[in-house]
Order: structure tokens, then C-alpha cells, then sequence
């Protein structure tokens, strides 16, 4: 039932988005796009963390529970650790998503709440291109996706690979 929500492209969202949150003051505000980036990537992560906990063999938890772990201790000191990997490239995947995300930032945002996509379009302008400047904003936009990649790298190699062999 979650993962159907990802069945309806994004553009569809835009109008209601738009008249809802001009109703509710929120244009060209953070707290918009943050509700429009959350309900789009939290699904997709939901989705994929599923299919990590689910190869979590059962007898681990029974295990865990013969040995007097109660439902919590359970989730916070067997699944959660075994699940890291997982975790790890959902927060990738949703990451890259959201930082590159361009549609609704153009649509929702005016001056106030500009994300870095639509601050780099501010380059082009009537006399053209402003090439160095958009360039070494570009640098900076790529920046933290590449400390972040180097940060996490061990675990989303993990994560990729579960399951790939036997």
C-alpha cells in the first residue's frame, strides 16, 4: 500500500501541493519542502529497509527472546545493527534524491526557501552564462554529497550487495 504512492509521477502532485500550501501560508517556505521531499522519499525508504529486515532470519529474534530480550531490546540491539547496511543506503538513496531535487523547489520556492538546483539556474541570465561563478558553485553543491559518500561508503557497499551471494 505504501510503495503504491510511488506509482503516481511526481508532476501529478504539483498543483494540489501548490493550492494546499498557498492556503496554508507555506509557500516559498522550508517546512513545504520538506513535507513534499518527505512524503516522496519516505516510501521509497520504507520499501527498501523492508526488504532488509525481512532477511533477518526469525530464529535470531527467538534466540534473542529465549534469552529474556523484551519487543525493544530486540528492535534497538539485534535488528537495528543487522539492518545497518540497509538503513545506510535508504539515507543514500533518499539523500541524493532530495538534494537533486528541482521540480518542486522551481514550482514551491520563490527567494526565501531556494534550494542549491534552482541557486544555480540564477546563473544563466540575459547577457548569458556566467561560467566561472556557476562553475565553483557547482563545485560547492557537489561537495557534500562527496564527504558524505566517503562518510558512508563501507555500509552502502554492504548495503548494495546483501544478498548478491549465497
Amino acid at each position: 500500500m505504501i510503495l503504491s504512492t510511488q506509482f503516481i509521477p511526481l508532476i501529478v502532485n504539483v498543483i494540489p501541493f501548490f493550492t494546499l500550501f498557498k492556503e496554508w501560508g507555506l509557500l516559498d517556505t522550508l517546512i513545504a519542502l520538506i513535507i513534499v521531499n518527505l512524503g516522496h522519499t519516505i516510501p521509497y525508504a520504507i520499501w527498501l529497509i523492508k526488504g532488509f529486515i525481512d532477511s533477518i532470519p526469525i530464529s535470531i529474534e527467538e534466540a534473542a527472546s529465549i534469552d529474556g530480550a523484551n519487543k525493544l531490546q530486540i528492535i534497538w540491539h539485534i535488528i537495528l545493527p543487522m539492518a545497518k547496511p540497509g538503513i545506510i543506503t535508504a539515507t543514500v538513496f533518499c539523500f541524493v534524491i532530495v538534494w537533486n531535487e528541482y521540480m518542486f523547489s522551481l514550482i514551491l520556492t520563490n527567494q526565501k526557501a531556494v534550494t542549491l538546483p534552482i541557486a544555480l539556474s540564477y546563473f544563466v541570465g540575459e547577457n548569458g552564462v556566467i561560467w566561472n561563478e556557476m562553475a565553483a558553485a557547482g563545485i560547492l553543491y557537489a561537495l557534500p554529497t562527496i564527504v558524505f559518500m566517503f562518510i558512508v561508503r563501507k555500509e552502502f557497499v554492504k548495503g548494495m550487495s546483501a544478498g548478491a551471494v549465497k
